[in-house]
């Protein structure tokens, strides 16, 4: 993760995260009019749980898919650029005002050239910064109720 802030995208603030990845192999294809084209063929997955101030879950948006204005060749622009680098961003929603933390994971994978399987894995754990939060009044957009084992909620509840 390179930096996160927010941003305001037509009438709303989002969370605005740039990637860099380094190290997932491409394909270069020719087409017919001799022009290069050059795409990584990775997967990504990614985690977002959400804590209250007493380290009880609230909130978790699981998804998956590549980032969005992904650049896949920068070396085509910046000379000198580090081959095998991926550029992109997520823009998130903004977050409910009693997250306090966040667990954001994200899982990559990839399959080289050879055929072996290329799997990374990062996680963050962080304070929500207040920019991330819905202010009052806002409600958390697209948000579904699940049922899940009280202490996957709560990790108090694990230790008794």
């Amino acid at each position: 993760m390179l930096s996160a802030d927010t941003v305001r995208i037509g009438p709303e603030e989002k969370i605005h995260l740039a990637l860099v990845v380094w190290g997932l192999p491409r394909e270069e294809r020719t087409d017919e009019r001799n022009a290069k084209r050059v795409a990584s063929n990775a997967n990504f997955r990614f985690t977002w749980k959400l804590y209250d101030e007493k380290q009880k879950l609230i909130g978790e948006m699981p998804g998956e898919g590549g980032p969005e204005g992904r650049i896949d060749w920068p070396e085509r622009f910046v000379k000198f650029f580090p081959p095998l680098v991926l550029l992109g961003y997520y823009d998130v929603d903004k977050l409910p005002p009693e997250a306090k933390t966040a667990e954001i994971s994200f899982s990559i994978s990839a399959r080289s050239q050879t055929g072996g399987d290329i799997m990374a894995g990062y996680t963050w754990k962080l304070d929500v910064p207040a920019a991330w939060r819905l202010g009052a009044g806002e409600t958390w957009r697209g948000a579904q109720e699940s049922i899940r084992p009280e202490e996957e909620i709560d990790p108090k509840k694990k230790k008794r």
